[in-house]
């Protein structure tokens, strides 16, 4: 399972989107998306909709996830919260709202890996240097078969 980490605006939402077509295109794979980010993130990102005018200073978030909003011809990505049941996603959710995973970074890939999923995540190298040690943290994990500490 290849999973790409999505967050920011629109601008790195349609990065990333191009990231994962061109992954399917040389993989021949399906790749998903891992859209926690904005679900974590969902109060703050409505609070900012309905109170805060875009060229606020006090703006402190993007507008959420807005790929299929702006660009609605687009082909429809595979958003981890479509692809797993919704009580499922429900309990992910709330797992990574009360733990120390919660935001930044790929929580739900943690949880995937910690309950013995097969995958690879990949996420821009700039976002923070913490994500990309984990990356090869995981890397790590999956090539050991270990459980993360």
């Amino acid at each position: 399972m290849d999973i790409v980490y999505m967050d920011g605006g629109l601008g790195n939402q349609v990065f990333q989107y191009i990231f994962v077509r061109y992954l399917e295109e040389t993989k021949k794979t399906r790749v998903l998306i891992d859209d926690m980010h904005f679900f974590l993130l969902e109060d703050e990102i409505n609070t900012n909709r309905i109170s805060k005018p875009a060229n606020s200073s006090e703006k402190i978030t993007h507008n959420g996830y807005e790929l299929e909003y702006v660009f609605p011809n687009i082909e429809k990505p595979i958003l981890l919260s479509e692809y797993f049941d919704e009580d499922v996603w429900m309990y992910m959710k709330s797992e990574l709202k009360n733990s120390k995973l919660q935001a930044p970074g790929p929580g739900v890939s943690r949880l995937l890996l910690e309950n013995g999923f097969d995958l690879s995540i990949l996420i821009e190298a700039g976002i923070l240097g913490e994500l990309a040690s984990l990356l090869v943290r995981f890397s790590a994990l999956l090539q050991t078969g270990s459980t993360p500490t």
